[in-house]
Formats: structure tokens, C-alpha cells, sequence
């Protein structure tokens, strides 16, 4: 275990918060002169030129901030379209790329902000931290650091939530933003876990008992966690995610079948000028919609043939839902 910084067992992360404002105000009074930073030259030498570098990012290099500002929360792997779409926002706002500059920039770039204000106002962040702010506190810290709060900590961060000094949105990734000593190496593993989930995920998880099951597989990541060796956890979770969702998919199946296609194929078809299912196929029951799965969704999930005209109004979401329910092996 690494030696703990100075300070760190009366303040953890507290104190580097505290450092990282003081050194923002600092550098906004110093503007400094270009000319006196150069290094002293012998007699005759030409000045030597500092070579400019201007680097180029994109999305991706946002992924794994993104990740750590979902971890800090919503205690959650980011979902693909929202690690997608975050990522982007933050390359349109000009971010920075680590969560202890996310922090420094927060109050100067207003595009920063709002993202930050996005995850902390959101409906999620709230259903998950209803108590007072020492609840919220004591959750940040379980779910960044797998830990109680010590006192100082605790004691430190509520009391500046209660004068109203911060926002709880803004409190979650300066708390990160303050992580000392092994801390820190938690909240790598818990990203690098919940960025290989992320890539791994197909399906099921945009429910809140899928968004439970990531938090609980990510609760778990501790520091004696082997990243490498918890990728079998990682794609357990998303294994059980996968199957939930095939056995929630088929009553939604059934609903549009019944909705869609038996007014002709029944025993007893409803459509006028009906008096039989057309060649025979029916889909009563769900024996008969099983075993006609890959046909259903030739003729109306990958395609757009039946039914006939669309005289039934089958919306593109429906087909969706079929592809979906194929995908996962027609459970």
C-alpha cells in the first residue's frame, strides 16, 4: 500500500481540493512574461524558438474522463450512446481530459459546466442520493473509493455543502478531483472495469435493474481488484443483463404479433373478407409464434413485406423490437 500524503489521514481529499483552487487563483493573478521564462544565452547565440505543438483531439480521448464522471455520479459504467454523446460534448466545450482539470475549468468554461451540472441535476443522481448531504457524501465515497469517509473528510465536505460554498454537482468531481494515495488506484480500477463493460455491451442494459446490477458489480471493485482477472465478473454481469432482457423482450413480441399480425393469421381472423389465416400460419398461441420466429421476422423485422400494405399500422419500433428478440435467440 502506497505511504499516504501529508495531510492525507487528517484530510483526504479535501486538502488537494483545497490546493487545486489556491493554485487556480494563483495562476489567474501571475500572468507572467514569455520573455523572462527564456533561458540565459551566450553572447552571439541565436534565441532559440519554442516549438509549437498543437494537438488534435476527438471523442475518444474523452472516454475514459467520461467514465470516471459517471462513476462519481451515478456509480455506474457509462452506457455506449451516453459515453458516445458526453464524449462529444466534451470535445465540443474544449475540456480538459482528466477529472483533476474538469475541476480546476469547471467555474471558467461554461460548456464544462453545464455538462457537470447535467449528471449532478439529473434524475438519476437525485433517485440516487435523496438523503441529506452527509448521506450524499458518504455515497460519493463508496461509490469512488469502496469506503466509509473518514471524519475530517466528512466533516469537511458537508460543511461546505451546507454554507452553499458548492453544488452537490459540483462536489462529486471535486471530491474525485481530491483523491490522495490509494484512492486514487481505486478509482483507476473501478474506470478501467467499467470501460471494459461498457465495451462489452450488446443489450439490457437501459433498465434501472440493469443500472443496479453494474453499480453492485462495480461496488465490488476494491484495491486488491485484478483488473485482468475480474474481465470474468465483468462479462458474467453482462451475460445475466443479456439474458433479462431476452426474457422481458417476448411479452413485448407477443403484444405486437397479436396486435399486428393475427388479426389474419388466427384460427378466427378479425380482418374483413378473413374467414381463414392466410396459407395456414396462425400465431394463437406461443408455440405457434415460436416456432414461426425466423419467417415472422424475415417478413416483418428485417423487412417491411407483411404486414400486406401495413394495413395494421406496424410501426418501425415494433420491427425493432422482433430484430431484437431474433438477436437473442428468440427466447
Amino acid at each position: 500500500m502506497k505511504k499516504p500524503r501529508l495531510f492525507a489521514t487528517i484530510f483526504p481529499v479535501c486538502f488537494r481540493f483545497l490546493l487545486l483552487l489556491a493554485a487556480s487563483l494563483t495562476l489567474s493573478s501571475c500572468g507572467g512574461d514569455s520573455n523572462s521564462a527564456n533561458p540565459v544565452k551566450a553572447s552571439g547565440t541565436p534565441p532559440l524558438r519554442q516549438a509549437t505543438v498543437t494537438t488534435t483531439r476527438t471523442a475518444a480521448d474523452y472516454h475514459f474522463v467520461v467514465e470516471q464522471v459517471y462513476l462519481a455520479y451515478f456509480g455506474r459504467p457509462a452506457d455506449p450512446a451516453g459515453l458516445q454523446f458526453y464524449s462529444e460534448a466534451m470535445l465540443r466545450a474544449a475540456a480538459p481530459t482528466t477529472v483533476v482539470d474538469l475541476s480546476r475549468n469547471y467555474d471558467s468554461n461554461t460548456g464544462l459546466r453545464a455538462i457537470i451540472d447535467s449528471f449532478g441535476n439529473s434524475q438519476e443522481s437525485m433517485d440516487l442520493y435523496p438523503g441529506d448531504n452527509t448521506a450524499f457524501i458518504t455515497a460519493i465515497y463508496h461509490n469512488l473509493f469502496s469506503r466509509e469517509p473518514d471524519s475530517g473528510g466528512l466533516g469537511f465536505w458537508v460543511g461546505v455543502l451546507d454554507a452553499r460554498q458548492i453544488t452537490r454537482a459540483r462536489a462529486a468531481i471535486s471530491l474525485m478531483a481530491g483523491a490522495q494515495s490509494t484512492d486514487i488506484d481505486i478509482i483507476t480500477k473501478k474506470t478501467q472495469v467499467a470501460a471494459n463493460f461498457t465495451r462489452g455491451v450488446t443489450t439490457g442494459y437501459d433498465t434501472l435493474a440493469a443500472a443496479l446490477a453494474a453499480r453492485q458489480m462495480l461496488a465490488n471493485v476494491v484495491l486488491a481488484t485484478d483488473v485482468a482477472a475480474y474481465q470474468t465478473t465483468v462479462d458474467t454481469t453482462l451475460a445475466a443483463l443479456v439474458a433479462q432482457a431476452a426474457s422481458n423482450n417476448y411479452p413485448q413480441v407477443a403484444a405486437i404479433i397479436k396486435a399486428r399480425c393475427t388479426v389474419c393469421h388466427s384460427q378466427r381472423p378479425t380482418f374483413p373478407g378473413f374467414s381463414s389465416p392466410p396459407r395456414g400460419v396462425t400465431y394463437d398461441t406461443s408455440e405457434e409464434i415460436h416456432a414461426s420466429a425466423q419467417s415472422i421476422n424475415q417478413v416483418a423485422g428485417t423487412s417491411s413485406f407483411m404486414p400486406f400494405n401495413n394495413v395494421t399500422n406496424m410501426t418501425s419500433d415494433e420491427r425493432s423490437v422482433i430484430r431484437t428478440w431474433i438477436s437473442l435467440g428468440a427466447p
